[in-house]
């Protein structure tokens, strides 16, 4: 679910209305209460499993976004404009350091 509402049309309709942001929330929310319930079912093992594949694919998606070399969100463009910089900026802004 997670990986699904950051695909770049999906976050684009979860910003585009209140009740599409709220939507998305309560989809996250239910797959978390979800995922939370078997873990805490499952026999140790099998938990730690499942948090550390859990762990590995948040880390995979939070790099994707991280290292893209295009802008995934054009709504982040009005967030680093302002402040000079471009929705992908390497480094630090223009001779801060």
């Amino acid at each position: 679910m997670f990986w699904a509402w950051h695909a770049p049309a999906a976050y684009a309709f979860a910003l585009a209305s209140d009740g599409a942001y709220w939507l998305m929330e309560l989809t996250l929310l239910v797959s978390a209460i979800g995922l939370w319930r078997s873990v805490l079912a499952a026999t140790a093992p099998t938990g730690v499993a499942v948090l550390l594949a859990t762990m590995v694919q948040m880390g995979l998606l939070g790099a994707l976004l991280t290292f893209a070399s295009t802008p995934l969100y054009a709504w982040h463009w009005i967030t680093t404009q302002p402040w000079g910089l471009s929705p992908v900026e390497v480094g630090s802004p223009s001779g801060s350091g």
